[in-house]
């Protein structure tokens, strides 16, 4: 991230709040400035306000421990998942985590990093980011909030940097070489709405209902009040201000459509019962807690032993089911050979 800084970036085994807070108490931290993004492998089993309350918990173990450093959360990741439905869901968990997120780290004075023009682009999976764009932007996002903690100048606050004057010898013109603008700045999208709403007949009402609240009052104007730089990242955090705000009115007084899609019937073998269906099953549950926890050996273990099984089980019925169909087949060919 940084050429003449030192910077630790470590990857947690259990990646949850909770992993953080183990980690944590390794006392293996020891920074100026720290960075936590953690919640969004938890966001997917609990509510919103319970893993803010962990993040909270954690921040308060971080002070304690280390009362002078400064901590800085950055906020949920948004994820794409091929089932809509899913998608939808956790994108109206993140929208409210990262409000309470947002809050906390006013209260604790702690240092709060947006990621709102993260698109899905800039995943290679839905839920990693790729490191053509992907990881570029992110850094870029962090680097605004820890530049200034740090010392650094953004490329956009030193002007001096943007051309590179040469001395000229005695009666000699000046040469000016003009350094060519980031591209990154240039390849801007800004980030949109990635949800279908629908307004009702009663969404006049909710909206009007929400304008009331104190909350929205105090966002709107601090949306208004905020100095922001007459510059690239001003314009972008301008709007992703801005988009949060539209973003949270919709969701609160529009009807968010889903899509039900058809699930196509797999076609059953004529050898599989139930029981391997509950094999399968189970195959395929410990797999889910796998991809949450891969360094889980307890977990692998058991995963292993139960794909083995229903190898061995598809083996022994489909030899089953071939040795009735033949016995059949002996017994047709005496009684009844027409059918045979």
């Amino acid at each position: 991230m940084y050429r003449f800084k030192k910077v630790s970036i470590t990857t947690l085994r259990d990646k949850t709040v909770q992993g953080a807070k183990e980690f944590l108490e390794t006392g293996k931290i020891n920074a100026k400035n720290i960075l936590f993004q953690v919640g969004s492998n938890d966001l997917e089993a609990k509510q919103p306000t319970n893993v803010v309350e962990e993040i909270e918990q954690l921040i308060v173990d971080t002070k304690k421990s280390m009362p002078e450093s400064q901590i800085i959360i950055s906020q949920i990741l948004p994820r794409f998942y091929r089932n809509q439905n899913m998608d939808q869901e956790f994108e109206v968990k993140r929208v409210e985590c990262n409000q309470l997120l947002y809050e906390l780290c006013k209260q604790y004075e702690a240092y709060y990093v947006q990621h709102e023009n993260l698109t899905q682009v800039h995943f290679q999976d839905g839920i990693h980011l790729n490191k053509q764009r992907g990881i570029k932007l992110y850094v870029r996002n962090l680097k605004e909030i820890v530049n200034p903690l740090i010392g650094v100048k953004n490329d956009d606050q030193d002007n001096s940097r943007n051309h590179h004057v040469r001395e000229k010898p005695d009666g000699a013109p000046n040469y000016t070489r003009y350094r060519q603008p980031n591209k990154m700045y240039n390849d801007r999208k800004y980030s949109e709405i990635d949800m279908t709403f629908k307004w009702e007949t009663i969404s006049k009402e909710k909206l009007y209902t929400v304008l009331e609240e104190i909350s929205t009052r105090d966002e709107i104007l601090g949306y208004e009040n905020t100095p922001f730089e007459i510059n690239c990242s001003g314009v972008e955090r301008a709007e992703q201000q801005l988009n949060n705000i539209f973003k949270t009115l919709t969701m609160r007084s529009c009807k968010i459509i889903k899509s039900f899609r058809k699930k196509k019937l797999k076609k059953k073998k004529p050898w599989e019962d139930r029981e391997l269906a509950d094999v399968k099953k189970t195959v395929s549950n410990l797999a889910k807690l796998l991809r949450i926890n891969p360094y889980n050996l307890n977990l692998r273990n058991n995963f292993l032993g139960h794909c083995k099984l229903c190898k061995k089980l598809i083996k022994r019925k489909k030899n089953q089911f071939e040795k009735e169909i033949f016995s059949q087949l002996s017994a047709l060919r005496d009684t009844d050979p027409k059918q045979y």
